[in-house]
């Protein structure tokens, strides 16, 4: 697995606003699959 990084950000730096790219996209992303079963997860699982 890769490392792992944490950046600390001051309040003051935290981001205002936010962007959802899914609202964008031309088609609907791909499912989430399970790992083991590579189905789609419910929200159970989530």
């Amino acid at each position: 697995m890769s490392d792992q990084y944490k950046y600390i950000l001051d309040e003051s730096k935290l981001p205002k606003a936010w962007y959802n790219i899914n609202a964008d996209l031309p088609v609907p992303p791909q499912p989430v699959l399970h790992p083991g079963t590579m189905e789609p997860v419910t929200p159970d699982f989530l």
